[in-house]
């Protein structure tokens, strides 16, 4: 029989699929945190080749079941079935997928990225930051889907009170906005320099504008360039 969620031995040994990542990583609780560094592991590792890269972005056939993806679900616990504007890019490009398959996945993922990007365990954080920069360098705006979500959760961490974590979040955050070009992440950006009064968040946000406006394409960002200009002008004002 499959390895249950306690069973951390039968789980090290057992071969991994997108399905199984996402399950033990979003349960933070009953799977151990080997566990979900493993799965972190699995995830950089698929990345290094174009088979693994469309996996991640939701090839049904190499989730370890037939069309599992169907099952997977987003941060409300319900499938995607809207057909909006995903900024998934060539994603599912030379493929079968839909865009429902292709959604869903990297939603779950994202949201998985983040349990363990707020863990409290140096050791995971690292991971999930690792994991996140390489999932970023390698997808590029294949991976905009996921970025809007994590760039949140990183800005918000880099004012943690661990040095350690914060410093990692810090340069993750750079590398997610370096390698990917989300215009909702933006808005999240904006959002943060709007709200927050952490100077390391603040910092962190602003340098997530800079690379916005030094290396993504106008188009991408020239409809916030108003709100962009405002939230710079109200830094340079603090």
């Amino acid at each position: 029989s499959p390895a249950g969620p306690t069973d951390e031995v039968g789980l090290m040994s057992t071969p991994l699929t997108l399905a199984a990542v996402l399950t033990q990583c979003a349960d933070t609780k009953q799977y151990s945190w080997k566990v979900r560094l493993r799965a972190l592991t699995w995830l950089r590792e698929q990345c290094a080749t174009e088979e693994g890269q469309r996996v991640i972005c939701g090839d049904s056939e190499g989730m370890g079941a037939s069309h599992e993806s169907s099952s997977i679900k987003n941060n409300d616990g319900v499938g995607n079935e809207d057909g909006d504007d995903t900024g998934l890019g060539d994603c599912a490009a030379g493929s079968s997928l839909t865009t429902k398959d292709s959604v869903e996945p990297l939603s779950s993922l994202a949201a998985v990225l983040e349990a363990q990007l707020r863990d409290l365990r140096s050791a995971v954080v690292k991971g999930a930051c690792e994991t996140v920069a390489t999932l970023s360098e390698k997808l590029g705006d294949r991976f905009n889907r996921a970025a809007p979500a994590l760039a949140r959760t990183l800005l918000e961490l880099s004012g943690v009170g661990n040095s350690v974590i914060k410093d990692r979040v810090h340069k993750c955050a750079l590398a997610l906005f370096e390698s990917t070009q989300a215009v909702a992440a933006i808005d999240v950006v904006l959002g943060i320099l709007g709200s927050s009064r952490h100077s390391d968040v603040l910092y962190s946000g602003f340098l997530a504008l800079d690379t916005v406006l030094k290396s993504w394409k106008q188009d991408v960002w020239r409809a916030s360039a108003a709100a962009i200009a405002r939230a710079i002008a109200l830094g340079a004002n603090e």
